[in-house]
């Protein structure tokens, strides 16, 4: 998109026209609602035809998945005007976001889906979420539906109304005294994250300035002496905040230089060392429950890599510092083979019983993933020792079997990071084109960012640059071409 969270000058509040000037109680620029009776879903619309054309939404979404929200916001007769201002567009993003966007976002079915069961009421109640919904659904249908005037348009207009809405919320130092507001700013940037992502902007890298302007808002949660959720339904979206903060931070990092790239960096905040914390929530699960232990993996992994490319610097004392660092370097490589030879995948949770062999083989993919990103990190930015690359390839022929299973189960959506960190190792032609043909034309997920990551993937393949290969081949590409490529 073309707006961005740091871009405050656009954030003016915008004035709804004059039939249209109701508040929502529920929403972020107001209190939290006195609790009562859940409007019906005819109180949500203003006409017959939105009326039919929201509910025929809903009911397929029900028949087809079983979805049933069990939070309610209960918000105020007026809040009902957070559909009522909707346009027909409007109401067909929202019918698409309920059918088809919130399905890949996270790895559990349908009744498990905190995009459905969680963010879905919670938008009801309030603008600037549905806003972000909205505009996070017509993404994704605007690209699918290429050349659509109409879609597009709305889109950025959800887009751009949440961010003119937010941007005041984010600055107002009051918010640091509200809990439960600073959690809802945190969501709605989450879901803008997710609108950068998918949308391929190869070069904008929207995705870190929302992360950073929700990292702003966890801290004031997890800072707070008031931190504690008041309630169940605050709880669940702190927890679910959290995991899928933790889950962007570290799948976006894909290179050695993420944790020191100005643009893509994003500080390592001590709650990552360990995730074990997000298992005291309902939510836990939602997109780390397979790959918990293994997540925790990557900063040390992104870390040694670095460490070892310092060496090769033109700064004499940082380089003669890195080498002086080789027997630390080695114990930190060794460790960490360990760890993962002796990693085993947790107990699949009885929801996704259905796909338990997928849940053993994401976390394999994982596991391999890691496995050639450690291996590869001692070689610096060439890896030209053919034992070294006869070994990568072990690993890659371990995890060719598995991905057609895995990205056809709901765990399919934890698979970029393994895609690119693997696919930056191939070398056999056949494996290459298996990559594309599943990225460009059989991909479960029709957004723009999977065909980008083709086009990464492409550019580092076919770069006569000895240092095009591995995860330094991902930065090195992305340098080249002014690539910010975001990981969701």
């Amino acid at each position: 998109m073309g707006v961005h969270i740091e871009h405050i000058e656009l954030y003016r509040p915008l004035s709804p026209p004059e039939d249209q000037k109701t508040t929502s109680e529920g929403s972020l620029s107001s209190p939290p609602p006195e609790q009562g009776p859940s409007p019906s879903v005819n109180r949500y619309t203003s006409s017959p035809e939105q009326q039919r054309g929201y509910h025929d939404a809903t009911e397929r979404q029900s028949r087809s998945s079983g979805y049933v929200t069990p939070y309610t916001m209960s918000p105020s007769p007026t809040s009902s005007a957070c559909v009522a201002w909707m346009e027909p567009c409007s109401l067909l993003l929202l019918q698409h976001y309920l059918e088809e966007t919130s399905t890949f976002l996270v790895a559990k079915p349908a009744h498990y889906n905190p995009y459905l069961t969680l963010i879905v009421p919670l938008a009801y109640s309030d603008d600037i979420l549905m806003h972000a919904v909205l505009a996070l659904s017509g993404t994704q249908l605007s690209f699918k539906k290429g050349r659509d005037h109409h879609i597009h348009l709305a889109t950025r207009r959800h887009y751009s109304q949440t961010l003119r809405s937010l941007g005041p919320l984010i600055a107002e130092q009051s918010v640091c005294e509200d809990t439960e507001r600073a959690l809802r700013i945190a969501l709605v940037s989450l879901i803008l994250c997710y609108v950068e992502a998918i949308s391929g902007d190869a070069g904008g890298g929207g995705i870190f300035l929302h992360l950073r302007a929700c990292r702003e808002m966890i801290l004031t949660v997890l800072g707070s002496e008031r931190g504690r959720p008041s309630n169940e339904e605050t709880r669940s979206i702190k927890g679910f905040v959290l995991e899928v903060y933790s889950f962007l931070v570290l799948s976006n990092r894909i290179t050695p230089y993420d944790c020191c790239d100005t643009a893509r960096m994003m500080p390592h905040d001590p709650f990552l060392d360990s995730l074990d914390f997000l298992q005291e929530y309902k939510t836990f699960g939602v997109l780390l429950g397979s790959v918990q232990g293994l997540f925790e993996l990557i900063p040390p992994a992104s870390k040694l890599a670095l460490d070892r490319l310092r060496e090769e610097l033109e700064d004499s004392q940082i380089a003669a510092a890195a080498r002086r660092n080789r027997c630390h370097r080695r114990f930190v490589y060794d460790n960490l083979i360990i760890v993962l030879e002796q990693w085993r995948s947790p107990a699949v949770s009885p929801e996704m019983t259905e796909w338990y062999l997928e849940h053993d083989w994401i976390g394999e993919i994982y596991r391999q993933a890691l496995l050639i990103f450690v291996k590869i990190s001692m070689c610096g930015s060439v890896v030209d020792n053919p034992k070294v690359i006869a070994t990568i390839q072990g690993h890659i022929d371990v995890v060719m079997p598995l991905l057609l299973p895995v990205a056809d189960s709901p765990l399919g959506t934890l698979l970029l990071w393994p895609v690119m960190v693997i696919g930056s190792c191939l070398i056999a032609e056949c494996q290459r084109q298996f990559f594309l043909n599943r990225l460009y034309n059989e991909t479960k997920v029709v957004v723009a960012q999977v065909v980008e990551a083709g086009k990464l993937l492409e550019l580092v393949w076919y770069d006569a640059d000895k240092r095009a290969y591995g995860p330094f081949g991902l930065h090195l590409a992305m340098k080249k071409h002014k690539i910010n490529f975001g990981v969701s």
